[in-house]
């Protein structure tokens, strides 16, 4: 099965991809590659993840690192809850 999508982020030297195609075999993730005029089975209008990626545990790391970019405003009021 081939994915198209419009982003995905790889959890490995290839980062984000841009108009990713990522063909998936067994469940399993055999290839991601960046293809512009790719076609696929299944069309996703944005962005990929891997499933192990869990994009709700790493407000750790915006603690312990700092916050690459200004936070939306009331968000270290929430924090201080």
């Amino acid at each position: 099965m081939q994915v198209v999508g419009r982003v995905a982020v790889a959890m490995g030297p290839k980062g984000v991809l841009s108009t990713p195609v990522i063909e998936i075999e067994a469940n399993r993730i055999r290839s991601a590659e960046s293809q512009p005029d790719g076609k696929g089975d299944l069309q996703v209008d944005g962005l990929i993840l891997s499933g192990f990626i869990s994009t709700h545990t790493h407000l750790h790391g915006l603690v312990a690192y700092g916050h690459l970019i200004p936070p939306p405003a009331g968000f270290w009021p929430f924090l201080r809850e």
